[in-house]
């Protein structure tokens, strides 16, 4: 191999190995997994005196990752092109290749039976299940099948990759086909270790339109209402989070007697016209074309949608003003060119990427600076992904920046990681609260305008010139998007001293000047 394994891989391995060469490892998105991946099939082939013609089985969810894998394995195992196959949709390869690369959809009905003949020819076999969350389901949970008709000593090798394993089934499906989990490497064990980078996090608040106001206010006293008479009939549904709280209203419909159930499937419409209200809110494409206008140029940018037709009208926006930088990436554009705007991301031939959900999981995406997500997602999974995209080691990177909005007000979540906050994670994650004025175009934080506006009149009185004062106005608006201005003094004062250009120099005397408001040591 050519990478050197980070000390949890290495731990990870060793429990993996003491597990009988089974089991799921849960890693947090960045820190790792593919290689680790890669290591234990390293580690395979070289206990050869014990395991007797090895098969390498890979299963992924999504194209995409079958072609990383397979750059990957040539990469670092140099294992020879000839020597790797592909079972998808377009290629179907024999299946008796050393590797072996299956995209789940055309995997469910072929793979357990070409395990059983591995094995039934005295070969051994190694199963990889990439993102073995998706395996749980009933139907992609048949490329397990293979289980009942092998000897139970047969030689079969198994690891589960995931962020978030847990998964429906995982007790009844993943852990008798892949083990139990052997290793947990979380998102805070991951920044404790800088094994990804260190990040600043700005929610920024965004308000609806007049009319969006009215209709929402009209929804929520319907779904109010429509609630208050079904939790008489079922008190559980107080307190559930999202996903349980949907959950139950299905089982609710498809288990209650015919008024009850219509009562939940009220509910349930109501709660999804509000939720679709909230992710079409007119200002959040404004917000985010003036957030990117606003970045430092050349920045490589990640923006995560919900809704197809808000990318698109994101990326035609950026494309105006950024001509031959932006790429739109979502489930209903055609495959190839999805993956030639990839590896135009990835070759730096355009540095913004507007992408949907299709984007969200297992994508191998260096070199991102910032991630912009434009609204908000019920599931923790997904959230975790995201961060995942961009949070990946990058050589010379101090930290990433993340950008969520929200609309203020309503039952949208206001703080991107708020299910994730433990008493250590401010040590790691710097984490502001914006607002976002759709009339002016422009970001406030009521502190840090209120110590601007102190500076200025300090300026204005002490006789510096109009010049040098809209000189400071225009740094301290620029930045207000990054964390300069939380910077420790001497710190700040290093960045002044190694100021290449005068431009520099007086952005970091700007900051320099918030700093001392902030902390109450203004000269």
């Amino acid at each position: 191999m050519k990478k050197q394994l980070l000390p949890w891989q290495e731990s990870c391995l060793k429990a993996w190995e003491a597990n009988g060469f089974r089991g799921i490892a849960n890693v947090t998105t960045g820190a790792g997994k593919t290689i680790l991946a890669v290591a234990a099939i390293h580690r395979l082939m070289c206990v050869a005196d014990r395991i007797h013609n090895l098969k390498i089985k890979i299963v992924v969810p999504k194209t995409f990752l079958m072609y990383q894998w397979h750059s990957v394995m040539m990469e670092e195992l140099q294992i020879p092109r000839t020597a790797i196959g592909f079972f998808s949709g377009a290629y179907k390869s024999d299946p008796g290749k050393l590797v072996m690369l299956y995209v789940v959809n055309s995997a469910r009905d072929v793979l357990a039976r070409h395990i059983t003949e591995d094995i039934s020819r005295g070969n051994s076999v190694f199963l990889i299940a990439d993102e073995c969350h998706h395996y749980g389901a009933s139907s992609n949970a048949r490329i397990f099948g293979y289980r009942p008709h092998i000897p139970k000593e047969a030689p079969i090798y198994t690891l589960g990759l995931s962020a978030t394993p847990w998964c429906t089934n995982y007790l009844e499906v993943l852990v008798p086909a892949l083990g139990e989990e052997i290793y947990s490497f979380n998102f805070l064990a991951a920044l404790r270790a800088e094994v990804i980078n260190r990040f600043s996090l700005f929610n920024i608040s965004i308000s609806f339109s007049p009319e969006e106001w009215r209709i929402y206010d009209e929804l929520s006293d319907q779904l109010g209402l429509a609630l208050f008479k079904l939790r008489e009939v079922y008190p559980g549904l107080s307190g559930k989070g999202t996903s349980s709280f949907f959950s139950l209203l299905e089982d609710i419909i498809r288990h209650s007697d015919p008024e009850t159930a219509d009562l939940a499937k009220a509910v349930l419409s109501l709660s999804m016209q509000r939720m679709e209200l909230i992710y079409q809110a007119q200002y959040r494409i404004d917000c985010v074309v003036e957030l990117v206008r606003r970045l430092p140029k050349g920045k490589k940018i990640i923006i995560f949608g919900e809704r197809i037709e808000t990318a698109v009208e994101i990326g035609r926006r950026l494309q105006v003003l950024y001509p031959n930088e932006v790429g739109i990436y979502h489930s209903q554009s055609p495959k190839d060119l999805n993956m030639f705007t990839l590896r135009q991301f990835k070759d730096r031939d355009i540095r913004i990427l507007v992408s949907c959900k299709t984007l969200d999981e297992g994508l191998d995406i260096a070199e991102t600076d910032v991630g912009i997500v434009v609204s908000s997602t019920g599931s923790r999974r997904q959230r975790i992904q995201r961060l995942g995209r961009v949070l990946r080691k990058k050589p010379g990177a101090e930290r990433a920046y993340f950008y969520y909005l929200f609309v203020g007000g309503t039952n949208e979540e206001e703080d991107l990681l708020k299910e994730m906050l433990l008493p250590e994670f401010d040590r790691h994650v710097t984490r502001v609260h914006l607002q976002y004025d759709e009339e002016e175009g422009t970001f406030n934080n009521h502190q840090y305008r209120g110590w601007e506006a102190d500076i200025v009149q300090d300026m204005t009185e002490s006789g510096h010139s109009p010049e040098a004062v809209i000189e400071f106005m225009r740094n301290a608006d620029r930045g207000l998007l990054s964390d300069h201005w939380l910077m420790p003094e001497a710190l700040c004062r290093k960045k002044i001293d190694a100021a290449c250009h005068i431009d520099e120099r007086n952005y970091f005397i700007a900051m320099l000047m918030i700093i001392r408001a902030r902390v109450g040591t203004r000269a």
